[in-house]
């Protein structure tokens, strides 16, 4: 038996349903997709953690899409995306773009068109600020507690982390002591990305580098070239403790999605070596 721990990305709020019934929707998703990547996994073995609502706890005027309501707190997220795509766009921290061309610079390198990425663009960068935009954040304990009672609840001896899902598990591990986890599987993980998240990391990093959670056998990273999320692709050159840091490729229209990942033949791979 190999109890799955999933840990959704952005994207997932879901407004009309309860905490427990999206947790179970997303569950049933990420079962079909990891079953289709080849993984032998069982009804009952996979579950997924539901963060996103702890993190939606006000309303906000306008859609969650629309990137011209971001704060300026929010356009320093999307300042470091931007960064590691073109350093010349940023100047000290900001925008040096309108930001449409920002966006379009980033559809451009994401292989996707400017909509979709302006959509994309505005729900990441209000996540991942209502996430680590401040340490004491009721939003940020809530959501990383949610993730660590799934964790001591559940006891997967695999934990797969999606998107900013990445960094809550990795604070998740951290924040107690619980249960060994023998694998623990990032996809499109922004951990290291530079001023936004690494540097906001509870543990920090100590002299530039962080540490594979304690009680992590085995770490996996995947990353596709084209997920302008995944900054850097390579997160042994930000965090010891990485055993597998391989670059992958999924549909470039589907650049960050979950479903992209989780059918990859390596994540099967590595579930499967457990044995």
């Amino acid at each position: 038996m190999t109890r799955i721990l999933g840990v959704h990305g952005v994207g997932n709020h879901d407004p009309h349903r309860s905490a427990a019934e999206a947790a179970e929707r997303l569950t049933a998703t990420w079962r079909r997709h990891l079953t289709a990547g080849g993984a032998g996994v069982r009804p009952d073995d996979v579950r997924v953690a539901y963060w996103a609502h702890h993190l939606h706890r006000r309303r906000r005027q306008g859609p969650e899409t629309d990137p011209l309501g971001l704060s300026s707190a929010e356009l320093d997220v999307l300042s470091a995306l931007v960064s590691e795509v073109d350093a010349t766009a940023v100047r000290q921290g900001r925008l040096t773009l309108p930001l449409r061309q920002a966006i379009a610079l980033l559809a451009a390198r994401g292989g996707v068109a400017v909509p979709v990425m302006s959509a994309f663009v505005a729900v990441f960068c209000r996540e991942v600020h209502a996430y680590l935009g401040h340490p004491s954040a009721p939003g940020r304990a809530s959501a990383r507690n949610s993730v660590a009672d799934s964790i001591i609840e559940h006891r997967p001896r695999v934990v797969i982390a999606h998107s900013l899902g990445s960094v809550i598990a990795y604070e998740a591990l951290w924040s107690r002591s619980g249960p060994e986890v023998d694998l623990l599987v990032t996809l499109g993980s922004p951990l290291g990305l530079p001023s936004v998240v690494f540097e906001r990391l509870c543990p920090a990093p100590q002299d530039g580098l962080g540490q594979r959670p304690p009680r992590v056998r085995r770490w996996v990273n995947l990353a596709d070239p084209g997920d302008i999320v995944a900054i850097p692709r390579w997160l042994a050159t930000k965090f010891a403790g990485v055993d597998t840091d391989r670059e992958v490729s999924i549909h470039s229209v589907d650049f960050h999605r979950a479903a992209s990942y989780l059918r990859l033949p390596d994540v099967a791979r590595a579930i499967a070596e457990l044995g």
